[in-house]
């Protein structure tokens, strides 16, 4: 296998587990009550679609700052994921509290992500 392909799979699996980190993170704040409780596919259609959109939005801004790029991406992230869910009919106060949520959780991850990617995948590849 081709030394790029197997960065590109490298930074793959990096993306799912942040997003499956934040998937864990985001489930501890749908828990604290009752009030913002979700059905249980919403969390498997967040991976699902939040993997996209962070694999579109990293291949977007992977040129940038580690900060800025991941700044764009948690809240463009953020506002699709949430955009998504409003047009399935949660309720507008709760879409905007938890799209601030999620793009505070992201950033940082994202963050992470951005600034040590290089050095994580190399050490595979």
């Amino acid at each position: 296998m081709k030394t790029k392909t197997k960065r590109l799979i490298a930074t793959f699996f990096l993306i799912l587990i942040v997003v499956l980190v934040f998937t864990l993170i985001d489930f501890s704040f749908h828990s604290v009550s009752e009030e913002y409780s979700v059905p249980s596919w919403y969390f498997r259609n967040k991976i699902i679609f939040e993997t996209i959109y962070v694999c579109l939005a990293y291949w977007l801004f992977r040129k940038l700052n580690p900060a800025l790029s991941s700044f764009l991406t948690a809240v463009i992230t953020s506002t699709l994921l949430q955009a998504r869910y409003y047009f399935l009919g949660f309720n507008i106060e709760f879409v905007i509290l938890f799209w601030g949520i999620h793009a505070l959780i992201l950033w940082p991850l994202l963050w992470l992500l951005f600034e040590y990617k290089d050095r994580i995948v190399s050490k595979f590849v």
